[in-house]
C-alpha cells in the first residue's frame, strides 16, 4: 500500500508542475500563488480538525520556539519556495524548474548535517554525489543554450526554490521537537502570508 501511495504522490505532484504550466498560458502575471494558498489553508483547516475531531489533544501540545520554527519553515517552504518554483516553471518550464526542485532534499541533508549535527554514512554519500552531478549537468546544458538568459534566470530561480524547500524542511524537523503536532504546525505555518 505504501508503494501505491508514494507513486500516486509523484504523479500527483508531477501533474501539478504541468497543469501549473498551463494555467500560467492564460495570464502574463498570476502564477497562481493565492489559489494555491487559499486551497492548503482549506484543506489543512480540515485536515486539522478531523485530527481535533478523532484524536482530541488535552492540554498544551507545544511551546512558543515550536510555533516560531513553523512560521519559519512555512515561510520558506509554501512562500519563498513556492513563489520561486512557479517563477522557474515560468521561465523554464515545468520539467526543468522541478527537475531543478527536486535537489530540495540536497539542501535539507547540507541543513541537518551543518545545523541540527546529524550525520550521514555509507552509500548515502554517493546518492548525494550524483544528485549534484546531476544539477551540474542541467544547469551546464541551461547556461550554454540560446536564448541563455532567460534559462539562466529560471534555472537560478527554481535552484532558489530547491534552497527555500530544503532548509524549510530542515527547519519543521526542528519545531516538530517543540511542537509534536504537524497537522497544527502545517496549518499555522499559511498564515503567516
Amino acid at each position: 500500500m505504501g508503494f501505491l501511495i508514494a507513486g500516486l504522490s509523484a504523479v500527483f505532484y508531477s501533474l501539478s508542475n504541468v497543469l501549473m504550466k498551463k494555467g500560467m498560458r492564460h495570464s502574463a502575471t498570476d502564477n497562481g500563488m493565492l489559489i494555491t494558498l487559499c486551497i492548503n489553508i482549506c484543506l489543512l483547516g480540515s485536515l486539522l480538525g478531523i485530527s481535533r475531531w478523532l484524536a482530541p489533544v488535552n492540554g498544551n501540545t507545544g511551546d512558543e520556539m515550536g510555533l516560531w520554527l513553523f512560521l519559519a519553515a512555512g515561510f520558506l517552504t509554501a512562500f519563498l519556495g513556492r513563489m520561486m518554483l512557479f517563477n522557474g516553471i515560468r521561465k523554464i518550464g515545468s520539467s526543468r524548474a522541478a527537475g531543478i526542485k527536486n535537489s530540495a532534499p540536497i539542501f535539507t541533508v547540507m541543513f541537518a548535517i551543518i545545523i541540527l549535527d546529524e550525520t550521514i554514512i555509507g552509500v548515502t554519500w554517493l546518492g548525494i554525489g550524483l544528485i549534484f552531478l546531476g544539477l551540474f549537468v542541467q544547469g551546464y546544458m541551461l547556461f550554454h543554450n540560446e536564448g541563455s538568459k532567460v534559462d539562466q534566470f529560471g534555472f537560478l530561480i527554481s535552484l532558489g526554490a530547491a534552497l527555500g524547500f530544503g532548509i524549510g524542511q530542515g527547519v519543521r524537523k526542528q519545531a516538530l521537537d517543540y511542537f509534536p503536532d504537524p497537522f497544527a504546525g502545517a496549518f499555522l505555518a499559511l498564515w503567516q502570508h
